[in-house]
């Protein structure tokens, strides 16, 4: 396949996987163009000609750049090394893919054997930059183009968890987001067998590690997950927003603004006049006074 064809699949599976284009997109579409290195008249071969023609010289083309004896031990690296060589990685992998349903297919394990693997018969194989590429082009930019709303969703798995809106799922997916300020949507029970709908700040863990505390604007309270209510469906929806953090050793006065602590095992909300204690995230501004000891 051409170059623009393996960079459309790669964006494309950015879209279905609910990457962030901004952090891979640069990476996974440089992996997906790197194995025509060995060609000096590829797209990438006529920029790294240097590199290129020395390749093509002692390899040929479709050789050691086409197979997952080179690629599958740079994704494993770079899981464990570096994100970006990962992505290139599994960029490179996305090209192997299309590759396999060209005419000549590919030698997926080169050195090791010279088998060709092909994805279909050759009645359905596709020559490179034949009509039948230039459908596929078409096919993948509507598709990817039909992605994007997939992606904003975090792609299939956050189909799937919006689908299924289980409330552990989305507790984990909470617990990767660190200081981010993040919602928890859905429909919940209370203690007293009330059901309702709606979407409430999460504050923080509480002690056990199943737990959240979540403020009701509404009702200006805080809750516990699952002293309180619990879900009975759950959507995350993370913010750009950060929470600031802070650290008491000893009890403050709140002068300016809101906060919330945590004291033991639960979260409290605090403003003008309270006292705070132990750990405090808040938004915006705060000012906190020290408590002047009672000269009686």
């Amino acid at each position: 396949m051409t170059a623009p064809t393996h960079s459309i699949f790669s964006i494309m599976i950015i879209f279905l996987f609910g990457l962030s284009f901004k952090d891979v997109g640069v990476f996974i579409i440089l992996g997906s163009l790197l194995p025509d290195i060995d060609h000096p008249q590829s797209t990438i071969g006529r920029v790294f000609f240097f590199i290129s023609h020395p390749i093509n010289k002692s390899f040929g083309h479709r050789n050691l750049t086409h197979s997952l004896v080179l690629w599958i031990p740079v994704i494993i690296l770079g899981s464990y090394l570096s994100q970006p060589i990962l992505w290139v990685g599994v960029g490179a992998f996305s090209h192997l893919i299309l590759d396999s349903w060209n005419v000549s297919g590919v030698g997926l394990f080169k050195p090791i054997t010279d088998k060709i693997f092909v994805m279909a018969g050759k009645k359905y194989r596709v020559r490179v930059g034949s009509k039948q590429e230039l459908i596929i082009m078409v096919c993948l930019v509507l598709v990817t183009l039909g992605s994007f709303h997939l992606n904003e969703v975090g792609g299939f798995r956050g189909l799937v968890r919006e689908l299924i809106a289980d409330y552990n799922i989305a507790l984990k997916e909470y617990q990767k987001q660190g200081t981010k300020v993040c919602y928890m949507e859905g429909k919940i029970r209370h203690s007293n067998g009330r059901l309702e709908e709606g979407k409430w700040l999460i504050i923080g863990q509480n002690e056990y590690y199943t737990s959240l505390s979540l403020y009701d604007e509404k009702n200006n309270e805080v809750f516990s997950i699952y002293d309180d209510a619990s879900f009975l469906r759950a959507h995350l929806r993370a913010s750009e927003e950060s929470w600031n953090t802070l650290k008491l050793k000893e009890p403050m006065e709140v002068a300016k603004g809101e906060v919330f602590y945590k004291i033991s095992k639960d979260w409290h909300r605090a403003t003008k006049g309270d006292y705070v204690l132990g750990n405090v995230v808040y938004l915006g501004e705060i000012s906190l006074d020290v408590i002047e000891e009672s000269n009686n």
